[in-house]
């Protein structure tokens, strides 16, 4: 009950519940005694369970600077037994008066602080909430249709029903949604034009990666243009407005349209700009593209130690070509100590993750037994995957083994 998680929550679940605080003292007698000093000084000490008490009594004398914390300690489970059920009886005869934020918040008591066997009373009150208007109660509703679980009957007409009155409503994360079921056709009919239009207001209305999903849709050509080519210029506009936003998706695709000159000049100074912004964030193609501008192939100022950093970072992410790369620096000692042992590491790395090269070349390691121990078996079973996965020369190699 008073996890680590419950205490991180407390502060993103503060709401504007002034409404419903009206509806509900108006239930209690005058005269009720509170201190909200001794409240906010257990809640500074993280002493929840009296916080909360002591809070109880302060809603309950209608201090209504005192709902947003004690909403959020009653959710999340603080607070004694008698304390808690005083605060369910109370918010339920609010809930119970039509007052939406009373019944978002005993939905979310319901679901959260009583756990599965209370997952009707919850949707219960979530539908009750949505049917009057309740932004976040309509798009709670919409996914609990969409998933079709605890209690709740799958039903995708519904869910996109609800999802449509949240978007309208101005939920960012419900128009993103929606513009993205519009570029899949997962529940709706594909429409790409509905799809820019729901993921613009969403980006209007904060959504970065909505800016992304903008440029996706012009360079993936999913918008009929005169040429009938993709329209990078386009997707270059939404892209950098995802990117300025710390996006990382957007931040790759700026630097690879600067690198490859698409939609904009090239400029190979914009793209390692961007390739580092992105990188700054662990994105692994980032780290991949960087080791390679780096590295002694591309014309570009050659830094074998920044490139072999890249690739390693990238490599450590689990991407498979930096994997490859990486063990191709280690095989050839290129700007460091030549380690057959990590080139070995690192190819099976890739070759783990289906990277047809790693696996061919391993197949090489294990049948010529130039650089480890000579293993045919092992050498017939990676040539036969990279084979399999289409690689010409595996497959070449394979017939020796037949």
């Amino acid at each position: 009950m008073r996890s680590v998680k419950k205490q991180g929550n407390l502060i993103t679940s503060i709401c504007n519940v002034f409404s419903m605080c009206v509806l509900i003292t108006s239930c209690f007698s005058s005269g009720v005694y509170a201190d909200p000093v001794k409240a906010q000084k257990a809640y500074d000490n993280k002493d929840f369970d009296t916080a909360f008490d002591e809070y109880l009594k302060d809603v309950k004398a209608g201090d209504t600077n005192s709902w947003p914390i004690f909403e959020s300690l009653f959710i999340f489970g603080y607070g004694s037994i008698e304390a808690a059920m005083e605060a369910k009886n109370i918010i339920t005869r609010s809930a119970e008066k039509d007052d939406v934020n009373s019944q978002y918040m005993l939905a979310q008591y319901y679901g959260k602080r009583l756990g599965k066997e209370n997952q009707a009373a919850s949707f219960h009150w979530y539908l009750k909430a949505a049917n009057l208007g309740h932004v976040e109660a309509q798009h709670v509703v919409s996914v609990k249709y969409e998933k079709g679980t605890n209690g709740v009957g799958l039903n995708i007409e519904k869910s996109i029903f609800w999802l449509t009155k949240a978007a309208e409503n101005k939920d960012k994360e419900a128009q993103s949604q929606l513009g993205s079921k519009f570029i899949m056709g997962n529940g709706v009919e594909k429409d790409v034009h509905k799809a820019i239009h729901w993921h613009k207001r969403a980006a209007n209305n904060g959504m970065i990666k909505s800016n992304y999903m903008i440029g996706q849709i012009y360079v993936l050509r999913l918008v009929n243009t005169e040429s009938g080519s993709a329209d990078y210029k386009e997707a270059y506009n939404w892209f950098l407005k995802g990117a300025e936003l710390g996006d990382v998706d957007s931040q790759f695709q700026v630097a690879e349209l600067y690198f490859n000159g698409k939609g904009v000049t090239q400029d190979t100074g914009q793209a390692i700009k961007w390739y580092i912004a992105s990188s700054r964030q662990n994105y692994a193609k980032s780290h991949y593209a960087l080791g390679y501008l780096y590295s002694r192939r591309t014309g570009f100022t050659v830094d074998e130690k920044k490139s072999h950093e890249h690739f390693l970072a990238g490599a450590k992410l689990g991407y498979a070509m930096s994997q490859n790369e990486l063990a191709v620096i280690y095989r050839l000692g290129i700007g460091v100590p030549r380690d057959i042992r990590q080139a070995e590491y690192w190819f099976l790395k890739a070759a783990e993750q289906g990277f047809t090269h790693s696996q061919y070349v391993l197949g090489n390691f294990y049948s010529s037994g130039k650089d480890v121990e000579p293993n045919p078996t092992k050498a017939k079973k990676w040539f036969k995957l990279a084979a399999d996965g289409g690689h010409a020369k595996a497959k070449t190699a394979l017939e020796k083994f037949q």
